[in-house]
Protein backbone atom coordinates (compact mmCIF):
# COMPACT_ATOMS: atom_id res chain seq x y z
CA UNK A 1 0.00 0.00 0.00
CA UNK A 2 2.85 2.39 -0.76
CA UNK A 3 3.27 2.82 -4.53
CA UNK A 4 1.03 5.57 -5.81
CA UNK A 5 -0.24 6.46 -2.34
CA UNK A 6 -0.01 9.91 -0.74
CA UNK A 7 2.22 10.09 2.35
CA UNK A 8 2.46 13.07 4.71
CA UNK A 9 5.67 13.18 6.75
CA UNK A 10 6.01 15.74 9.55
CA UNK A 11 9.47 16.90 10.56
CA UNK A 12 10.31 15.95 6.98
CA UNK A 13 12.89 18.66 6.28
CA UNK A 14 15.81 16.82 7.88
CA UNK A 15 17.04 13.80 9.81
CA UNK A 16 14.75 10.83 10.29
CA UNK A 17 11.81 12.59 8.66
CA UNK A 18 13.81 13.30 5.51
CA UNK A 19 14.99 9.68 5.47
CA UNK A 20 11.43 8.37 5.74
CA UNK A 21 10.31 10.69 2.96
CA UNK A 22 13.18 9.60 0.72
CA UNK A 23 12.45 5.91 1.32
CA UNK A 24 8.77 6.42 0.52
CA UNK A 25 9.64 8.30 -2.66
CA UNK A 26 11.88 5.39 -3.68
CA UNK A 27 8.88 3.07 -3.24
CA UNK A 28 6.75 5.19 -5.55
CA UNK A 29 4.71 7.14 -3.01
CA UNK A 30 3.55 10.70 -3.55
CA UNK A 31 5.25 12.39 -0.63
CA UNK A 32 4.45 15.62 1.16
CA UNK A 33 7.03 16.84 3.65
CA UNK A 34 5.87 19.18 6.39
CA UNK A 35 7.97 21.16 8.84
CA UNK A 36 7.76 24.31 10.92
CA UNK A 37 11.05 25.58 9.46
CA UNK A 38 10.23 27.02 6.06
CA UNK A 39 13.86 27.54 5.04
CA UNK A 40 14.84 23.96 5.86
CA UNK A 41 11.73 22.77 4.09
CA UNK A 42 12.69 24.61 0.91
CA UNK A 43 16.20 23.20 1.13
CA UNK A 44 14.87 19.67 1.52
CA UNK A 45 12.60 20.07 -1.50
CA UNK A 46 15.62 21.25 -3.53
CA UNK A 47 17.59 18.18 -2.42
CA UNK A 48 14.83 15.95 -3.72
CA UNK A 49 14.79 17.83 -7.04
CA UNK A 50 18.55 17.40 -7.32
CA UNK A 51 18.03 13.66 -6.91
CA UNK A 52 15.42 13.60 -9.66
CA UNK A 53 12.40 13.39 -7.36
CA UNK A 54 9.56 15.79 -6.66
CA UNK A 55 7.86 16.25 -3.31
CA UNK A 56 5.30 18.72 -2.11
CA UNK A 57 6.23 20.82 0.90
CA UNK A 58 4.03 22.52 3.49
CA UNK A 59 4.86 24.64 6.51
CA UNK A 60 3.16 23.04 9.51
CA UNK A 61 3.05 23.79 13.23
CA UNK A 62 2.06 20.39 14.59
CA UNK A 63 0.81 21.94 17.84
CA UNK A 64 -1.79 24.03 16.03
CA UNK A 65 -5.02 22.31 14.95
CA UNK A 66 -5.77 25.10 12.48
CA UNK A 67 -2.38 24.56 10.85
CA UNK A 68 -3.17 20.84 10.55
CA UNK A 69 -6.57 21.58 9.06
CA UNK A 70 -5.11 23.89 6.42
CA UNK A 71 -2.28 21.53 5.46
CA UNK A 72 -4.50 18.45 5.25
CA UNK A 73 -7.04 20.33 3.13
CA UNK A 74 -4.29 21.52 0.78
CA UNK A 75 -2.73 18.07 0.44
CA UNK A 76 -6.08 16.39 -0.20
CA UNK A 77 -6.96 18.99 -2.83
CA UNK A 78 -3.59 19.29 -4.59
CA UNK A 79 -1.92 15.89 -4.17
CA UNK A 80 -4.59 13.36 -3.24
CA UNK A 81 -6.06 11.42 -0.37
CA UNK A 82 -3.61 10.87 2.50
CA UNK A 83 -3.03 7.13 2.93
CA UNK A 84 0.14 7.26 5.06
CA UNK A 85 0.66 9.63 7.98
CA UNK A 86 4.15 9.74 9.51
CA UNK A 87 3.91 11.71 12.76
CA UNK A 88 7.65 12.30 13.05
CA UNK A 89 8.14 15.90 14.21
CA UNK A 90 9.77 16.10 17.62
CA UNK A 91 12.37 17.81 19.79
CA UNK A 92 15.00 16.60 22.23
CA UNK A 93 15.99 18.07 25.58
CA UNK A 94 19.25 18.82 27.36
CA UNK A 95 19.92 16.90 30.58
CA UNK A 96 18.39 18.63 33.60
CA UNK A 97 16.94 17.31 36.88
CA UNK A 98 13.16 17.16 36.73
CA UNK A 99 12.56 19.71 39.49
CA UNK A 100 14.47 22.32 37.49
CA UNK A 101 12.47 21.89 34.30
CA UNK A 102 10.43 25.01 33.68
CA UNK A 103 6.73 24.85 32.96
CA UNK A 104 7.44 26.47 29.63
CA UNK A 105 9.96 23.79 28.64
CA UNK A 106 7.65 21.00 29.79
CA UNK A 107 4.83 22.44 27.74
CA UNK A 108 7.03 22.96 24.69
CA UNK A 109 8.33 19.38 24.61
CA UNK A 110 4.98 17.74 25.35
CA UNK A 111 3.27 20.11 22.93
CA UNK A 112 5.46 19.09 20.01
CA UNK A 113 6.27 15.47 20.80
CA UNK A 114 2.83 14.36 21.98
CA UNK A 115 0.11 16.93 21.35
CA UNK A 116 1.42 17.39 17.82
CA UNK A 117 0.78 13.71 17.11
CA UNK A 118 -2.66 13.87 18.67
CA UNK A 119 -3.56 16.80 16.41
CA UNK A 120 -2.29 14.84 13.40
CA UNK A 121 -4.44 11.87 14.33
CA UNK A 122 -7.50 14.09 14.72
CA UNK A 123 -6.90 15.72 11.36
CA UNK A 124 -6.10 12.66 9.23
CA UNK A 125 -7.49 9.48 10.78
CA UNK A 126 -11.18 10.32 10.18
CA UNK A 127 -10.39 10.59 6.47
CA UNK A 128 -8.63 7.21 6.52
CA UNK A 129 -11.55 5.61 8.37
CA UNK A 130 -14.00 6.94 5.80
CA UNK A 131 -11.94 5.26 3.06
CA UNK A 132 -11.31 2.04 4.97
CA UNK A 133 -7.53 2.05 4.56
CA UNK A 134 -4.36 3.79 5.68
CA UNK A 135 -1.33 3.57 7.91
CA UNK A 136 -0.09 5.75 10.78
CA UNK A 137 3.55 5.81 11.89
CA UNK A 138 4.34 7.61 15.16
CA UNK A 139 7.96 8.34 15.99
CA UNK A 140 8.75 7.65 19.64
CA UNK A 141 12.27 6.76 20.84
CA UNK A 142 14.08 3.90 22.54
CA UNK A 143 13.48 6.14 25.58
CA UNK A 144 9.80 5.34 25.13
CA UNK A 145 10.63 1.92 26.57
CA UNK A 146 12.84 2.78 29.55
CA UNK A 147 13.80 5.82 31.57
CA UNK A 148 16.88 8.01 31.36
CA UNK A 149 17.72 10.36 34.21
CA UNK A 150 17.60 14.05 33.39
CA UNK A 151 15.18 13.89 30.48
CA UNK A 152 11.75 13.85 32.10
CA UNK A 153 9.85 15.87 29.46
CA UNK A 154 11.33 13.87 26.59
CA UNK A 155 10.94 10.45 28.22
CA UNK A 156 7.40 11.25 29.34
CA UNK A 157 6.40 12.32 25.85
CA UNK A 158 7.97 9.28 24.21
CA UNK A 159 6.38 6.81 26.65
CA UNK A 160 3.06 8.50 25.89
CA UNK A 161 3.58 8.13 22.15
CA UNK A 162 3.91 4.37 22.64
CA UNK A 163 0.64 4.33 24.60
CA UNK A 164 -1.11 6.44 21.98
CA UNK A 165 0.10 4.13 19.23
CA UNK A 166 -1.08 1.00 21.04
CA UNK A 167 -4.53 2.53 21.57
CA UNK A 168 -4.74 3.48 17.91
CA UNK A 169 -3.60 0.01 16.88
CA UNK A 170 -6.61 -1.50 18.66
CA UNK A 171 -9.09 1.17 17.58
CA UNK A 172 -8.15 1.35 13.92
CA UNK A 173 -7.57 -2.31 13.02
CA UNK A 174 -11.30 -2.89 12.32
CA UNK A 175 -11.16 -0.08 9.76
CA UNK A 176 -8.26 -1.55 7.81
CA UNK A 177 -5.80 1.03 9.16
CA UNK A 178 -2.38 -0.08 10.37
CA UNK A 179 -0.35 1.58 13.11
CA UNK A 180 3.40 1.46 13.78
CA UNK A 181 5.50 3.14 16.46
CA UNK A 182 9.13 3.88 15.59
CA UNK A 183 11.55 3.45 18.52
CA UNK A 184 14.96 4.59 17.27
CA UNK A 185 18.16 4.57 19.27
CA UNK A 186 21.04 6.85 18.39
CA UNK A 187 20.77 8.08 14.81
CA UNK A 188 23.32 10.29 13.05
CA UNK A 189 21.54 13.34 11.69
CA UNK A 190 22.42 16.97 10.99
CA UNK A 191 19.80 17.96 13.56
CA UNK A 192 20.26 20.71 16.10
CA UNK A 193 22.60 20.37 19.06
CA UNK A 194 19.77 19.58 21.51
CA UNK A 195 19.10 16.23 19.86
CA UNK A 196 22.81 15.50 19.72
CA UNK A 197 23.19 16.18 23.44
CA UNK A 198 20.38 13.78 24.21
CA UNK A 199 21.75 11.05 21.96
CA UNK A 200 25.23 11.37 23.47
CA UNK A 201 23.82 10.50 26.88
CA UNK A 202 21.99 7.34 25.80
CA UNK A 203 24.26 5.03 27.79
CA UNK A 204 21.53 3.09 29.59
CA UNK A 205 18.75 3.88 32.05
CA UNK A 206 19.27 5.25 35.54
CA UNK A 207 16.97 3.24 37.79
CA UNK A 208 16.30 2.94 41.48
CA UNK A 209 17.18 -0.75 41.22
CA UNK A 210 20.90 -1.37 41.57
CA UNK A 211 21.08 -4.41 39.30
CA UNK A 212 20.00 -2.90 36.02
CA UNK A 213 22.04 -4.49 33.24
CA UNK A 214 24.59 -2.48 31.36
CA UNK A 215 23.84 -1.69 27.75
CA UNK A 216 26.44 -1.66 25.03
CA UNK A 217 27.57 1.79 24.00
CA UNK A 218 25.05 3.08 21.46
CA UNK A 219 26.23 3.09 17.90
CA UNK A 220 24.74 5.81 15.79
CA UNK A 221 23.25 4.56 12.56
CA UNK A 222 22.81 6.67 9.47
CA UNK A 223 19.40 8.28 9.19
CA UNK A 224 18.98 6.74 5.75
CA UNK A 225 18.76 3.29 7.33
CA UNK A 226 15.72 4.33 9.34
CA UNK A 227 13.66 5.16 6.28
CA UNK A 228 13.95 1.63 4.95
CA UNK A 229 12.94 0.16 8.31
CA UNK A 230 9.81 2.33 8.36
CA UNK A 231 8.84 1.34 4.83
CA UNK A 232 9.17 -2.31 5.79
CA UNK A 233 6.99 -1.75 8.88
CA UNK A 234 4.27 -0.10 6.79
CA UNK A 235 4.36 -2.90 4.25
CA UNK A 236 4.04 -5.62 6.92
CA UNK A 237 1.96 -3.59 9.42
CA UNK A 238 4.45 -4.05 12.26
CA UNK A 239 3.54 -2.37 15.54
CA UNK A 240 6.96 -1.93 17.17
CA UNK A 241 9.78 -0.72 14.94
CA UNK A 242 13.26 -0.87 16.49
CA UNK A 243 16.59 0.20 15.05
CA UNK A 244 19.14 -0.98 17.64
CA UNK A 245 19.43 -4.50 19.04
CA UNK A 246 21.91 -3.53 21.75
CA UNK A 247 19.15 -2.08 23.97
CA UNK A 248 17.41 -5.46 24.28
CA UNK A 249 18.91 -6.35 27.71
CA UNK A 250 17.63 -3.11 29.22
CA UNK A 251 14.12 -3.48 27.81
CA UNK A 252 14.04 -7.13 28.87
CA UNK A 253 15.14 -6.16 32.41
CA UNK A 254 12.30 -3.66 32.71
CA UNK A 255 9.75 -6.21 31.44
CA UNK A 256 11.03 -8.82 33.88
CA UNK A 257 10.72 -6.38 36.79
CA UNK A 258 7.11 -5.69 35.82
CA UNK A 259 6.31 -9.40 35.71
CA UNK A 260 8.05 -9.92 39.04
CA UNK A 261 5.88 -7.19 40.57
CA UNK A 262 2.77 -9.18 39.61
CA UNK A 263 4.16 -12.20 41.44
CA UNK A 264 4.82 -10.07 44.51
CA UNK A 265 1.41 -8.36 44.48
CA UNK A 266 -1.12 -9.45 47.09
CA UNK A 267 -4.11 -11.19 45.46
CA UNK A 268 -7.44 -9.42 45.89
CA UNK A 269 -10.82 -11.13 45.74
CA UNK A 270 -12.38 -10.75 42.34
CA UNK A 271 -9.45 -8.78 40.98
CA UNK A 272 -8.52 -11.52 38.53
CA UNK A 273 -11.47 -10.79 36.23
CA UNK A 274 -10.14 -8.55 33.47
CA UNK A 275 -12.81 -9.35 30.91
CA UNK A 276 -13.86 -5.69 31.03
CA UNK A 277 -10.79 -4.92 28.91
CA UNK A 278 -12.39 -6.66 25.96
CA UNK A 279 -10.82 -9.06 23.53
CA UNK A 280 -9.37 -6.29 21.39
CA UNK A 281 -6.98 -5.21 24.17
CA UNK A 282 -6.17 -8.76 25.27
CA UNK A 283 -5.36 -9.85 21.72
CA UNK A 284 -3.83 -6.69 20.27
CA UNK A 285 -3.29 -7.25 16.53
Amino acid sequence: MIRGEVALVTGGASGIGFSIARALVAEGAKVVIADIDGDSLAGAAERFLAEGATVAACVLDVRNPDSWRDVVAKVEADVGHIAILCNNAGVGTPAIPTEYVSSEEWGRVLGINLDGMFQGVRAVVPLMKARGAGHVVNTSSILGLFAKSGHAPYVTSKFAVVGLSEVLRVELAPFGIGVSVLLPGLVRTPQAAAAARLAAQLAGPVETASRAPAVAKPVGIDAEAVGGVVVDAIRHNRLYVLTHRNYEPVVRHRAERLLQAFEEAQPQAGAEDISFLGTDTLTMP
